[in-house]
């Protein structure tokens, strides 16, 4: 069959509002080509569309539906883009009305049945790691089988239109049995990816852990990709970033998994893997506090002779009755530790902070940005809460008396949400938004941080990091 996979025709904001996106800024959809990958290897055809990519309009992507009559049209759905998703979908079924359309991605994951009822169009919905279930269910497309014993998936029944949940696919044990991703089938040579998470160009995202044993009330991971953390065996990564260097010159790498740090002996193995085939690529990946605060004297050394040129931390909030309630098992003092041994180190570090959660007052939610302005990381990201559908934080959003029920999926918005979806109570809508605002132009004029940003312009690369990253700002 002849099998398209697709984003909805995204605009700019959902990817990095408020910041300018110059043309062809983007991070490569690793989870895409995974699907293509696996649909390839039973012989389907399959081409994948980059909307964003390319600044595609309505007329164009009808036109080339109409050039190309697909069989399978699949597409990822997150809520922010669920109303360009469902767009998306209608005009996939104006043009190929005997196409099968399916929806993936964590939205689908979190509402599959309401997914189903809220988007016609869709035939099918794909929850949770979507690779087996995708093969099996193109192969009951391709013989007209039924689909009732296809797990992982919801769809419409053909007799009567009844939606039907089937039960949950188990996730896949041995990551290594996966193919390499369909990186041939994208403009790999064209990506740019911004700038926060690049030290040399071009740098490629990837993924090579799934699973988190945590409990973050915020996340939907767990929910996609369950709570046992499971890895590729670091021979098969290096692999990868091998194929990467010298397919397409890759010289930096971004570790899109959730936690990088869960299992250290698998990130030791992988480290002195790099540093035994001299890749002499940088990378960076995300971590928890308490893992690098606890193991980090072994550890950062290690990741830094082996690449590793920054970190991304969840830190979320400077009081701990916050990150108690959002169940981040984490201390306010591992946030510290952590932040500070990075930097000790000669690793570049990356926060992220949550403003005005359940419970919070403005004192509280000023005590997370002052804590952030004390640690003075490279990069700080501010969010107002932003519960997520069937998230353990939309409970405590609605139990607190600030949750917006119904929110249309456009309130979702990750970066500068004019409504959003849970209101502080204590707070209010406007001294919220106002605070967001505080807190970014206090930390980026914050003379700390501007010096330690001052001292990353050791070479070339680094000055023409930070002028696309003045170019994104102004």
């Amino acid at each position: 069959m002849k099998i398209l996979l697709t984003q909805p025709l995204i605009d700019s904001k959902h990817i990095a509002a408020p910041f300018r996106l110059p043309p062809k800024t983007n991070t490569f959809p690793y989870g895409l080509a995974m699907l293509a990958a696996v649909a390839r290897q039973t012989n389907h055809k399959v081409c994948v569309f980059e909307p964003y990519f390319n600044q595609t309009t309505p007329e164009e992507y009808i036109s080339y539906l109409k050039e190309e009559q697909f069989d399978v049209v699949g597409c990822t759905v997150y809520t922010l883009t669920f109303p360009l998703a469902k767009k998306l979908f209608e005009y996939t079924r104006q043009v190929l009305p005997n196409a099968f359309t399916v929806a993936g991605g964590a939205h689908p994951t979190s509402l599959p049945k309401q997914t189903l009822q809220e988007i016609p169009q869709v035939d099918c919905v794909v929850t949770r790691e979507g690779e087996l279930a995708f093969i099996d269910l193109l192969e009951r497309i391709k013989t007209g089988d039924s689909f009732h014993s296809v797990k992982g998936i919801a769809y419409r029944r053909p007799t009567d239109g009844e939606i039907v949940v089937n039960p949950p696919r188990e996730f896949i044990a041995d990551l290594d049995e996966l193919p390499l991703p369909a990186y041939d089938l994208f403009p790999m040579d064209e990506y740019i990816t911004t700038p926060n998470i690049v030290r040399r160009y071009p740098t490629v995202a990837t993924q090579v852990t799934r699973g988190c044993p945590f409990h973050c009330a915020f996340c939907e991971y767990n929910l996609a990709l369950g709570k046992k953390y499971r890895h590729r065996s670091p021979e098969k990564i290096i692999e990868e970033l091998v194929y990467l260097k010298e397919r397409y010159k890759t010289r930096g790498i971004v570790f899109r998994d959730s936690t990088f740090t869960v299992d250290i002996p698998f990130l030791r193995s992988l480290c002195e893997q790099m540093i035994k085939n001299k890749l002499n690529l940088v990378w960076m990946c995300y971590s928890r506090t308490d893992v690098i605060a606890k193991y980090g004297t072994e550890l950062l050394p290690l990741m830094r002779k082996a690449g590793c040129w920054q970190i991304g931390y969840g830190c979320e909030s400077g009081n701990q009755k916050s990150l108690d309630l959002i169940h981040k098992e984490i201390t306010v003092e591992n946030n510290v530790d952590a932040v500070q041994a990075t930097i000790k180190e000669g690793i570049m570090c990356s926060t992220t902070w949550i403003l005005a959660l359940p419970g919070e007052t403005q004192d509280d939610a000023y005590n997370t940005v002052k804590l952030a302005l004390r640690l003075a990381s490279h990069i700080a990201k501010f969010f107002l809460p932003i519960p997520y559908p069937n998230t353990e934080l939309e409970k405590l959003c609605r139990q607190d008396g600030g949750l917006r029920e119904n929110a249309p999926y456009e309130d979702y918005e990750l970066y500068t949400p004019t409504y959003p979806v849970y209101v502080n109570p204590r707070i209010g809508r406007e001294n919220m938004r106002q605070m967001l605002k505080n807190a970014y132009y206090q930390f980026y004029t914050n003379p700390k941080v501007l010096y330690r940003n001052l001292l990353q312009l050791k070479d070339w690369d680094m000055v023409k990091k930070y002028w696309r990253t003045w170019r994104l700002l102004f």
